[in-house]
């Protein structure tokens, strides 16, 4: 049965993901840890966390990480290495999906402009969406709070904006941001 549940919840995320990744987080959220509980909200910010640093997809990456963390908790291992492969192939699967339906209709009413009014309409969720998934991930699991554990807080919020600096502002690699802020998490924590 959970199995069923991860494949449609991952093919439900790959079906309906315009945007790319980061307009699925807040679905993906809901679905791993307020729906279903297979995650807490801190193994879903580590969770995005491994996925943009192993190499490859993040979709794809979330879609094994969560599928395995799913299942392993009441099943073991094998039966997570499943889950992980179910997940992977319900997100892949509305790709190949989407790439027949464009082939098929896309090209025949494009001269029409149906088309390019239905993504015109389209346009603005992403954004939407994009930012619903950063305010879904500002936790007090992510940062901490002010209160109980300020000095965290504090190294949180000023990582977070040094990345955000030196990410938009001076396009450091970030492979190079994240291990900086690695290194200066690990000292000063």
């Amino acid at each position: 049965m959970v199995y069923a549940l991860l494949f449609l919840l991952f093919f439900a995320a790959g079906l309906l993901g315009f945007g790319g990744m980061e307009s699925l987080l807040a679905f993906l959220e809901n679905a791993l840890v307020t729906q279903n509980h297979w995650l807490t909200a801190e193994e879903f910010a580590d969770l995005v966390a491994l996925c943009r640093i192993i190499p490859g997809d993040i979709g794809q990456n979330a879609a094994a990480l969560g599928g395995y963390a799913a299942t392993v908790q009441p099943y073991g291992f094998w039966p997570a290495v499943g889950g992980a492969l179910v997940a992977t192939i319900g997100i892949a699967l509305p790709s190949f999906l989407w790439t027949e339906f464009y082939h098929r209709f896309y090209v025949r009413f494009k001269q029409s402009g149906m088309a390019e009014g239905v993504l015109t309409l389209m346009r603005p969720l992403v954004p939407g969406l994009m930012a619903a998934a950063v305010l879904l991930l500002c936790t007090p699991g992510s940062f901490g709070t002010p209160k109980e554990t300020p000095w965290q807080f504090g190294i949180t919020l000023f990582l977070f904006v040094a990345t955000l600096i030196g990410s938009a502002l001076f396009r450091i690699n970030s492979l190079v941001m994240i291990a900086l802020c690695g290194i200066a998490g690990w000292l000063l924590l």
